[in-house]
């Protein structure tokens, strides 16, 4: 049977964001002491050429190349080679260890000292996975995010072992930092003498999920800064262990239902060729990545279509653009974030500079609410400011201004809403993609005042029943029953 042809509605170059996330990887830090070799490589045949004529005083080319089981063809290119070098010298038809090569010899020792040997001592940071050299600049605190498993704790318990090999298996990387402009290709490493465990910590390191429609139907990571670094394979372990975290995650099951509550006010436009399907996720994709952007019903207009987490790249700036001067208008109103609820949504550490950029962008005086839904239990509440709030101390800088639990079944949990009541609104549906259900986000961005209305009354229709107890945390009120009052009548807007 024929393979079905492909459908392709971009340039077969074009790559599409549909997220970026970020996992924190266990790390540690090593002290490492050793030696490494400056000044080229020696072989073994140079090595016994020249102590067999420091022994025997001189010998004919033929004699020495016997010896060393050469060819004449090896033999003459040996000899060439220490001739030019200044280590031989000819004596009629014999050769002889010239004054560079009487040097070479520690006239103590005996030692040949060809080479220039030199003591190293540097702090190097290994991921406990592959044991592979991690990037460690910036320290944010970043509490939202998960640590990946690590599935050989027996390998990461033994870190002295481990990391001395890991130091040798990638020495080359630690060379070419360490080396720098300084002809670094000619170190080579010698010994390592001493391998000193330091802190543990843990390391973000972020991968970008992408489609790429000229290469099939799927949605994948994309590992490359990691494959393509250092020696091959270097960090296949750690490729393979964030690999199983990112195919673990699956969108909620109701995206037909995010669908068609989205349709009060848009018509049905993430909706598919019914009401009983959602959209098709990767033609809307395509579509949202034209240049310009394929057209929405009339009824969303000034409309922008939208595929991709919000921490995808050029998610925000595509919508600022499209926004302009809209959101500062407003700036007294505050901005309403509905988060879906899956494990990929906000698991990025993009959604500091994110949530920096709504606030500083649209809400600078009245800051950014978060809804999730979620229980009201003590549990619950105290996950979400462990993550977004001040954080268990109480010392942390929270994400959003104002956090208020939503019941978990008052809107579809694929459904993703981020509002500023009387300006703009962005909506998007998390569904489910090809080959394990990945969620992809895909929806639009607009500034009709009915629909944006819309929105804003289906929010407050849910916060209108709810009690005081479902305002996790506030940092502009001190009181709850006011913080949802000003709340409400802000967004009579």
């Amino acid at each position: 049977m024929a393979e079905r042809e492909r459908l392709s509605l971009v340039p077969d170059e074009i790559v599409i964001p549909v997220d970026r996330l970020t996992f924190l990887v266990p790390s540690r830090a090593f002290h490492i002491d050793g030696m490494v070799l400056r000044g080229g490589y020696v072989s073994v045949a140079t090595e016994f050429a020249l102590r067999l004529l420091r022994d025997a005083g001189e010998l004919s080319p033929g004699e020495l190349g016997t010896f060393l089981g050469f060819s004449e063809l090896e033999t003459r290119t040996l000899v060439q080679e220490l001739i030019v070098d200044g280590y031989l010298e000819v004596d009629g038809d014999r050769v002889v260890l010239a004054q560079r090569g009487l040097q070479a010899f520690d006239h103590v020792t005996g030692e040949l000292n060809l080479l220039n040997v030199e003591p190293f001592a540097d702090n190097i940071t290994l991921d406990l996975v592959s044991f592979a050299p991690i990037e460690t600049s910036g320290r944010a605190w970043l509490p939202w995010l998960s640590e990946v498993d690590i599935q050989d704790r027996q390998r990461a318990a033994a870190a002295r072992e481990e990391a001395a090999k890991g130091f040798r298996a990638n020495f080359g990387e630690w060379r070419d930092r360490r080396f720098f402009g300084e002809g670094g290709s000619a170190v080579r490493l010698h010994t390592v003498t001493d391998v000193v465990p330091l802190a543990r910590s843990t390391t973000p390191v972020t991968i970008p999920v992408t489609y790429s429609p000229s290469r099939g139907e799927s949605v994948d990571p994309d590992f490359s800064a990691l494959r393509d670094r250092g020696r091959r394979d270097a960090r296949k372990e750690l490729i393979e262990c964030i690999n199983d975290a990112i195919r673990r995650i699956v969108a909620p099951g109701d995206h037909v239902d995010g669908a068609r509550f989205s349709s009060r006010w848009d018509g049905g436009a993430l909706c598919g060729g019914s009401s009983a399907s959602a959209a098709n996720p990767l033609n809307w994709m395509q579509f949202a990545a034209r240049v310009p952007p394929a057209p929405l019903p009339e009824l969303l207009t000034p409309s922008l279509r939208l595929s991709g987490s919000a921490m995808s790249p050029s998610f925000l700036n595509s919508v600022s653009q499209f926004l302009g001067e809209t959101g500062t208008e407003a700036s007294d109103v505050p901005v309403i974030w509905v988060p879906a609820e899956h494990s990929a949504w906000g698991a990025s550490s993009y959604l500091l500079d994110v949530t920096r950029q709504i606030k500083s962008g649209f809400a600078h005086e009245s800051g950014l609410v978060l809804m999730p839904r979620s229980r009201r239990d003590e549990k619950s509440k105290g996950a979400l400011i462990r993550s977004y709030g001040e954080g268990k101390n109480g010392r942390q800088q929270p994400l959003f201004d104002t956090c208020i639990a939503l019941p978990p079944d008052s809107i579809p949990q694929s459904l993703e809403l981020i509002v500023q009541p009387g300006a703009w609104a962005i909506v998007l549906v998390h569904i489910p993609g090809p080959n394990g259900g990945f969620p992809i986000p895909v929806g639009y961005a607009t500034r009709n005042p009915n629909v944006v209305r819309s929105i804003s009354d289906e929010i407050k229709e849910v916060v209108t029943e709810l009690p005081e107890e479902a305002v996790v945390w506030m940092t502009r009120q001190e009181d709850a029953a006011v913080a949802l009052d000003d709340l409400l009548r802000k967004m009579e807007r």
